[in-house]
């Protein structure tokens, strides 16, 4: 299971909830059928049935077929929307998951000199954050091609082409 985008306010007076993705791919929500909805702190979890979803011009309206007021809509304000994997919309050659960048190490010939802990989702380009090797102090990556190479997500690693970055 992996977050793929989080509910913000309620939207209209039909229990609606505005959406936004941590990714581009607003149409294949559209075939979701059950998403989970898990609060800010993760200990209250919700499944739900997508009724309806539609795409605004920076937005995804949902309608969740158990919310039918805009007050019982905005009890899951802040939360997640979470979905199982093998739901996931399909990656193009290059993309990837944020989350399985997450531990991954970046290296400078091959050394390791920072690990990926999380991840600011900036407009473009993602940020990763990251705990350098040396001094344990935490950085923040801009994950491009001007400053990261070759991804391997199977052996955890993404080339540090700006190792200055770190500095």
């Amino acid at each position: 299971m992996f977050a793929t985008g989080m509910i913000k306010t309620p939207h209209g007076i039909r229990g609606e909830v505005k959406v936004v993705l941590f990714g581009d791919a607003p149409e294949w929500f559209k075939k979701l059928k059950n998403v989970e909805l898990r609060s800010p702190d993760g200990k209250a979890i919700r499944t739900c049935k997508v009724e309806t979803c539609r795409m605004t011009s920076r937005m995804l309206i949902v309608k969740f077929q158990e919310f039918d007021t805009p007050e019982t809509a905005r009890s899951v304000s802040g939360w997640e929307v979470w979905i199982p994997r093998e739901k996931a919309a399909p990656l193009e050659k290059g993309e990837y998951y944020l989350s399985d960048l997450m531990g991954c190490n970046l290296t400078v010939d091959g050394q390791a000199v920072a690990h990926v802990v999380g991840f600011v989702d900036t407009v473009h380009p993602i940020l990763l954050e990251v705990v350098a090797s040396v001094d344990g102090r935490t950085y923040y990556v801009p994950f491009s091609a001007h400053f990261t190479g070759d991804v391997d997500v199977t052996g955890k690693t993404i080339v540090l082409t700006a190792p200055w970055v770190l500095a």
